[in-house]
């Protein structure tokens, strides 16, 4: 056995230098996590600096927190998707000469969120919306952001509503008070009236002096009461789609059900508490493309911001085997998502046309070389079967040149066409001779036949005779 000897000083240098690797190893990791937390601090920083606060939301939530409950959250869905919104307000100019009804069930037929739909009923609410996009879209971004706190916002601007007794004498609209929470309902089920008050007053004492309420300025159509904060615009006649929303103030949440035959009053707390019935989930389809302000709700739905429809008629890019073929970078992929919607959909439409186009010009040309060949299939069966005018005539003109190659040639073999001419005559004769020979010989069998058939039929009439004469004799002898 061989012993090695090694020097306890490499020993030593070997042990230091571990120990020195698990210590900065150690601290990369403590630096990483410290990184790390540090990043989700910010970020965390940073969604609490763009989330309003309270003095924000009561000054931004002034003018609607009085509307009736049903109304109030077709206005709080609606206004997460802003540009419906303006399509819904454009569209309810055009058509403005229709009935309220007329109008109601055309705009059932649009593709837009049912809560944008049933504020088409409303054109002074949709009007307020479209004017004041800015409003209406902090206002969207605050009900994504945090649902819960927008609800106890408009529960503390009721309640400093009742306290300011504005609440007192009211014709159109009913409140009740159920776990400290205040409920508006509209006095007549199916007739709904929009509250029009001044934010200013109706409120009493503000207490966020830095935060004046939004006020909105209404035309001169509006029922105005003398000595009451609260007066009235025109009725709308509930006769579409409408009752399918409602709160849940204990839970802080709204609740939708089906908007399909709602048309029908139903209790809020009904709503609320209905077996189908399901907290209210944003779409980000009909944001139609819409950037999100606030980095909270951008994180949340930007990836499902563009709408599946239009993504679902763009072409698929199938990955390339090629090697020369580089991939996409990550700019290009962010340029592209940086792209607004309605660009993504005009190419998609272009291409649509183009591929429809295409395939027509494709069926086209099909059916044109279909037809071509059908004809000249035609022709070439016509030009087989022709008439037998062309095939005497070339027959006479065969036999035209045989005839003049037959004068042409020499003695020797003009004799030889008499010796076959005569063997075929030869021929000929032999043929009908034995022809002639079968013929006789059939006449000959049938004569005899005839001759056999007619002894037969003689000798069947003597026997018949005998045998009738040898009855005739008996009863004779019978007699004697």
């Amino acid at each position: 056995m061989i012993r090695l000897s090694i020097p306890t000083k490499l020993i030593k240098a070997g042990l230091i230098s571990l120990c020195l690797m698990s210590s900065a190893a150690v601290m990369a990791v403590d630096s990483n996590a410290v990184g790390s937390n540090a990043v989700e601090r910010n970020s965390d920083a940073q969604y609490e600096q763009t989330q309003p606060s309270e003095a924000q939301l009561a000054q931004m939530l002034a003018p609607i927190a009085l509307y009736p409950d049903s109304l109030l959250t077709h206005i709080l869905i609606a206004a997460t998707y802003p540009l419906e919104i303006v399509q819904a307000r454009r569209w309810e100019q055009q058509h403005n000469s229709l009935s309220n009804e007329q109008k109601m069930q055309q705009a059932e037929l649009e593709s837009w969120d049912p809560s944008v739909t049933a504020l088409v009923a409303f054109p002074t609410v949709l009007e307020k919306l479209n004017e004041d996009l800015d409003w209406t879209q902090e206002l969207g971004e605050a009900f994504l952001e945090d649902e819960a706190m927008v609800l106890a916002s408009i529960q503390t601007l009721r309640q400093q509503a009742d306290e300011a007794d504005s609440f007192n004498e009211m014709d159109n609209m009913t409140v009740t008070r159920v776990e400290k929470q205040i409920i508006i309902e509209p006095a007549q089920p199916e007739v709904i009236y929009v509250p029009v008050y001044d934010p200013r007053v109706v409120y009493g004492h503000w207490r966020w002096h830095a935060y004046p309420p939004v006020y909105w300025h209404y035309p001169a159509y509006a029922y105005y009461r003398p000595h009451r904060p609260i007066y009235w615009g025109p009725s709308v006649y509930i006769n579409f789609n409408y009752f399918f929303g409602a709160v849940h103030w204990s839970h802080h949440r709204v609740v939708v059900v089906n908007h399909r035959n709602t048309r029908y009053y139903r209790k809020p707390h009904k709503i609320a508490y209905s077996t189908g019935s399901q907290r209210w989930k944003h779409k980000p389809a009909h944001r139609r493309g819409v950037a999100y302000k606030a980095p909270k709700v951008s994180h949340r739905y930007d990836k499902k911001r563009y709408n599946k429809a239009s993504i679902a008629h763009k072409p698929v890019h199938k990955p390339s085997h090629n090697p020369a073929v580089k991939p996409v970078n990550s700019k290009h992929k962010a340029n592209y998502a940086k792209q607004s919607q309605q660009s993504r959909v005009n190419k998609a439409l272009k291409d649509n046309k183009r591929n429809t186009a295409s395939h027509n010009k494709s069926t086209y040309n099909k059916s044109v070389n279909q037809t071509a060949k059908v004809n000249h299939n035609r022709s070439n069966n016509s030009s087989k079967y022709k008439s037998p005018s062309y095939n005497t005539s070339h027959y006479k003109t065969s036999q035209h040149k045989a005839s003049q190659h037959k004068a042409s040639q020499s003695p020797s073999s003009s004799n030889k066409a008499t010796h076959y001419k005569q063997s075929n005559q030869r021929a000929a004769t032999q043929r009908s001779s034995t022809q002639r020979a079968t013929t006789q010989r059939s006449s000959n069998q049938r004569a005899t036949t005839q001759r056999s058939t007619a002894q037969s039929k003689s000798h069947n009439r003597s026997s018949s005779k005998s045998h009738s004469r040898h009855r005739s004799s008996a009863p004779q002898q019978k007699a004697r």
